[in-house]
């Protein structure tokens, strides 16, 4: 074709997939994340759609701090080094936010890892950007910025799908785990209640304690202890989930560092 919709030959630059593999991995892992930390604050801490964004506000923010600093740094340490340390202070926010975050859950728990993140997503987006606009000739740019959105967006879906599954396996097989261990619970009463909370999922949070449907429920001695479990199991879905976060941002951490080559270091 003479007018091709994406010109493959584009690809033939290590820089470009490098920057697409970061912009991926920073999608799946970032931006995938925030739909199970609203999950969180919203399902499990009680906090109201509004108040869940302006909590992740807090992330975002730092984009109007940091927007100046980042051609600065960008010029002065290069792409490469930049898009790769944006990624690692993604990594040891989430591992932060992994290492506080137990039931019950508090505000306390997520705002220091909050602000790493913060800092990430401040540095990490203009420096992909110019490393893939950087990487092709004039005639690609628009190509290439098309390109890179799109390597964005689909890892943010598929970072959705593989958290949800880290975070909905973890979550069954804590349950599956702690309800076992509930003597006091007589089995007639066990079995359905085991199979109602597996299938309420792990994203129902305190939701499923004022159904109707447990209303039957709310006078058993162990109903608390229950509704403990089920924020414990939550919380181990979460630590998997985390963990998953944090490898995807490593990954693409690790990647710009041996794949993106800055126009400075090009020329040497």
């Amino acid at each position: 074709m003479k007018t091709p919709l994406v010109d493959l030959t584009i690809f033939k630059s290590r820089t470009f997939i490098g920057a697409n593999i970061a912009a991926f991995t920073l999608g799946a892992g970032l931006y995938g994340g925030f739909t199970y930390l609203s999950i969180l604050m919203q399902n499990y801490m009680g906090y109201s759609a509004f108040e869940t964004g302006l909590k992740l506000l807090l992330i975002s923010v730092f984009t109007l701090v940091l927007g100046p600093i980042t051609g600065l740094l960008s010029d002065r340490i290069g792409n490469r080094w930049l898009i790769s340390l944006a990624l690692f202070i993604g990594m040891a926010g989430i591992l932060v936010i992994n290492a506080l975050l137990k039931p019950p859950f508090k505000w306390a728990y997520l705002y220091p890892g909050f602000i790493l993140l913060g800092i990430s997503n401040a540095l990490v987006n203009p420096p992909i950007s110019s490393a893939a606009m950087g990487a092709v000739d004039d005639r690609h740019i628009g190509m290439a910025s098309g390109i890179i959105n799109v390597f964005r967006q689909v890892g943010i879906s598929f970072g959705v799908v593989i958290l949800g599954i880290s975070v909905t396996n973890g979550y069954n097989d804590k349950l599956a785990h702690g309800l076992s261990q509930l003597t006091t619970l007589p089995a007639l009463i066990k079995a359905p209640l085991t199979t109602m909370l597996h299938k309420a999922g792990p994203f129902a949070g305190q939701q499923i304690f004022t159904d109707h449907r447990v209303a039957a429920y709310r006078e058993l001695p162990v109903f608390n202890e229950i509704k403990h479990l089920v924020y414990q199991a939550f919380n181990a879905g979460m630590h998997q989930g985390d963990l998953m976060i944090a490898i995807f941002l490593g990954i693409g951490g690790v990647v710009a560092l041996l794949l993106i080559k800055d126009p400075r270091s090009a020329q040497k």
